[in-house]
């Protein structure tokens, strides 16, 4: 499992907690243990949600009262990182971990999960121009992260009226259509 120790500070004072982070570039959302955000006092953002998460593995989706809250992750130049995330009561069971250090496996409760909205700003990667980020691997660039698709095939944004009033007479269309053909066929 991809897990770092890293100082997480408060935006606005000098209280920081050297924790463990996983990164999991799978998960859709960043969570923090609420425990961690009450004892660095993290700043609010939006309170009462109600979150349904599903696990990896589990068939049972969670629900939980959640907050969102902001800190920062501090990298190893200096330079503080800015994220929020979701706070939940437990981020996952104790995983395995290699210590930078004796290179022994320890055994780490993460306090952090930092997803795919942002780990391009935590590993080395490019930034691109529709907010998605580009990171380097050996089987060719890896895009992700949260961005603005430019082009899609799938989904079309209705720009006016004029627009939906095209869609619905389409979508009136076409089951007249299936029924004059089935009559066709029928004969």
């Amino acid at each position: 499992m991809p897990i770092i120790q890293a100082k997480i500070h408060h935006p606005q004072n000098e209280n920081f907690e050297k924790v463990d982070i996983l990164l999991d570039s799978a998960s859709a959302s960043t969570f923090i243990n609420e425990k961690l955000a009450a004892s660095l006092q993290l700043p609010v953002v939006k309170d009462n949600i109600l979150l349904e998460i599903s696990r990896f593995g589990d068939s049972d989706n969670l629900q939980t009262e959640s907050k969102v809250v902001i800190f920062h992750v501090e990298a190893e130049d200096g330079e503080l990182i800015e994220l929020d995330a979701y706070t939940i009561p437990t981020l996952t069971q104790v995983l395995p971990k290699i210590d930078k250090d004796s290179n022994e496996k320890v055994m780490v409760l993460p306090e952090i999960l930092i997803s795919n909205d942002y780990y391009g700003k935590i590993v080395l990667s490019e930034e691109l121009e529709n907010g998605f980020t580009k990171i380097p691997s050996r089987l060719g660039p890896i895009i992700c992260g949260t961005g603005t698709f430019v082009h899609s095939l799938s989904t079309k944004v209705m720009q006016n009226e004029e627009d939906l009033k095209a869609t619905e007479r389409a979508q009136n269309e076409i089951p007249k259509f299936w029924d004059t053909e089935n009559f066709a066929s029928d004969n």
